[in-house]
């Protein structure tokens, strides 16, 4: 019963950190961002590359592995993709991590905890109280 008071407040309140959306801003075009186009011609290939330049009613994009920049007038693009790039929160999943792993030790510590006599809490293994032995030693000649 204890356990279950103590696991169950503990799961409520880490569940909405999981629960946050990932908000991205929608992807804009610039040279130098990374692109997937597919032509009409061939709308089954998709070729990565980067944007060069934005002229008037066409795009010119490197594709990765070309010498030059070629020019794509629009209408003959069939499929166009942007990168949103790479967002990375290693320092703030370590951060959750190390709190919910504190969070956690501290909730089993306290359920692992035994109260004794006196309401004190001690943890670990419960030890008995040794009688003192006795210093009187028989020696041969004494009985």
């Amino acid at each position: 019963m204890r356990l279950a008071a103590l696991i169950i407040p503990s799961t409520l309140l880490a569940a909405p950190l999981g629960a946050q959306a990932s908000k991205t801003p929608e992807p804009t075009l610039y040279p130098g961002a990374r692109v997937r186009v597919s032509t009409v011609d061939a709308p089954s290939v998709l070729r990565a590359g980067s944007v060069w330049a934005l002229v008037g009613d066409s795009l010119r994009i490197l594709f990765d592995g070309a010498d030059s920049a070629v020019a794509l007038p629009y209408q003959a693009i069939a499929q166009f993709d942007t990168s949103a790039g790479r967002r990375r929160h290693a320092l703030m999943g370590a951060g959750i991590g190390g709190l919910l792993g504190t969070g956690t030790g501290i909730i089993l510590g306290f359920a692992s905890a035994t109260t004794s006599r006196e309401g004190i809490s001690t943890f670990g293994r419960s030890r008995r109280r040794r009688r003192p032995r006795s210093t009187a030693r028989c020696s041969e000649g004494s009985v």
